[in-house]
């Protein structure tokens, strides 16, 4: 018999049907994932091993009518919500009642992660008359007379800056800080980027804000503070942050010298947009089993989908027809040279192949790191929600390190 989630509003009944104890346990943690897909974090550490359930529970035999308790959990802790859970099974169903303890505020949590990350700044520009709040890490040892790098980070859909450095466990700081570039880490309006696709899934989307606007109104604006090299002006992104670093690429070409996507695709309107694209290097870190960008293309969904009717988060290529837009546009080698990463970690079930399209002009080149078995994750960083919710987090290769390796060898031609 199919689980099917019938409520999943905090506060309620989450109704499940399910047949046996294995599906009750593996929707109960794609509960708190979904729980907190809403409030914006996941549940740290829990798996099927903490949140036990009594198996000695005959699920055929529970009379009708008859609520069965199979566990209490008090105190569920994330960055954002303390709350109590429980669960009982009844006329077939698991039933799961959340109550809310306590909600930490939106300030709350940005204090406490640049406590954690410390040396980041928070700051705003206002642009086309929106408050645009960004946050920036300058390196102490940074030169007051040599020009640096700049490296914008962009997060994905439903994340912030703050987000964003927690994903990548504040790795390209920490690079920032031993390579001598700025990295910064902007907002996007209420938490969505215009990047360009045909979807309305964002507020920025549906408006047509200036998000192209409004980082290069950022740039400029950091480079009034600190010396920027305008050859050495890179952006990165996962997910609808990826996506809109593609459409920098193409709309901010006189600015920015490379990018570097993750758990991404190009948007299929891209090809008919961008008819003749200037050549840009390019970093694409797709992984095989991403649940919502899915390898062979397609319409942007995943788990949450049937929960969001009415939205639309538009379509991709596939892989490797996006891949073939920037070999193109780049005018690289069409045969990639192809070389595999060592398993590192062989319990985290992915592996990493690498597809280097050479430039014989000595011009852009396109480089893809693919993630064997990887889902809609930053490889090396954070498992931000369940496996059984994004998929794998690849331990065998640090993006942070291969993306900024890949910018330094990659500067504006």
């Amino acid at each position: 018999m199919p689980c099917v989630i019938k409520n999943i509003e905090t506060n309620k009944d989450m109704i499940i049907v399910a047949s046996s104890r294995d599906q009750t346990m593996r929707f109960l943690l794609k509960y708190l994932s979904v729980f907190n897909r809403r409030t914006g974090r996941p549940v740290s550490g829990y798996t099927d091993k903490d949140l036990q359930i009594s198996s000695d529970i005959n699920y055929k035999n529970c009379r009708p009518g008859k609520a069965v308790l199979l566990g209490e959990f008090k105190s569920i802790q994330n960055d954002r919500t303390s709350f109590d859970l429980t669960v009982y099974f009844m006329d077939k169903a698991a039933v799961f009642k959340m109550n809310k303890i306590a909600e930490i505020s939106k300030e709350e949590q940005k204090i406490s992660t640049l406590q954690n990350f410390p040396g980041h700044k928070q700051a705003s520009i206002t642009f086309a008359g929106l408050k645009r709040t960004f946050i920036i890490y300058l390196p102490v040892s940074l030169s007051k007379t040599k020009p640096a790098p700049l490296l914008i980070v962009l997060h994905g859909g439903g994340g912030d800056g703050i987000n964003t450095i927690k994903l990548t466990s504040g790795g390209l700081s920490t690079l920032a800080e031993k390579e001598k570039f700025v990295v910064v880490y902007p907002d996007a309006v209420e938490n969505g980027w215009n990047d360009g696709r045909n979807a309305n899934q964002f507020r920025s989307l549906r408006e047509n804000i200036d998000d192209v606007g409004f980082i290069s109104a950022l740039i400029e604006e950091i480079a009034k503070n600190a010396k920027i090299d305008p050859k050495r002006i890179y952006a990165s992104g996962i997910s609808n942050g990826g996506i809109m670093a593609q459409r920098l690429a193409l709309d901010l070409q006189e600015k920015i010298a490379a990018i570097a996507v993750i758990a991404v695709a190009l948007p299929d309107n891209f090809p008919a947009r961008y008819p003749n694209p200037k050549p840009v290097s390019v970093l694409l870190m797709p992984g095989t089993n991403d649940p919502t960008v899915f390898w062979k293309g397609g319409k942007i969904g995943g788990l949450f989908d049937k929960n969001n009717s009415g939205i639309n988060r538009g379509s991709v290529l596939s892989s490797d027809d996006s891949v073939k837009f920037w070999v193109k546009a780049a005018g690289c080698r069409t045969q990639p040279i192809i070389t595999e990463d060592p398993d590192i970690d062989p319990a985290d079930g992915t592996r990493v192949i690498r597809e280097l399209y050479p430039n014989d002009k000595g011009g852009a080149e396109v480089v893809r790191c693919i993630i064997l078995g990887g889902g809609h994750t930053w490889p090396g960083g954070y498992q931000y929600m369940a496996e059984n919710a994004i998929g794998r987090t690849s331990r065998d290769i640090d993006a942070n390190k291969v993306i900024w390796e890949f910018f330094k060898n990659h500067p504006k031609k």
